[in-house]
């Protein structure tokens, strides 16, 4: 393969790989701002507990949900949750 002959390559596949990355860019549309107007009510506590225990709230997903506490680990309000601790610990 000669030396032009492998540049034309080069060029091609980088041709192709711009091409493909615009493409992409431009298929993803516009995005969207899903936070509500900021004159909007807040949402009824109640949908977020229903089902769960006091203290507890509820994670919807498609197709179910769950409960996890209000306040993780140290579960006091105002405190940001603490990371790296085994559950074993957390538990004391």
């Amino acid at each position: 393969m000669s030396g032009k002959s492998r540049l034309k390559g080069w060029f091609w596949l980088i041709a192709v790989a711009v091409g493909v990355l615009v493409l992409m860019g431009l298929t993803r549309g516009p995005s969207r701002d899903v936070r509500p107007p900021a004159d909007s009510p807040p949402p009824d506590s109640s949908v977020w507990t229903e089902g769960c225990p006091e203290g507890m709230v509820r994670i919807g997903r498609a197709g179910g949900g769950f409960c996890i506490d209000r306040y993780e680990y140290p579960n006091r309000a105002g405190e940001e949750p603490v990371r790296g601790v085994a559950p074993s610990y957390a538990r004391r």
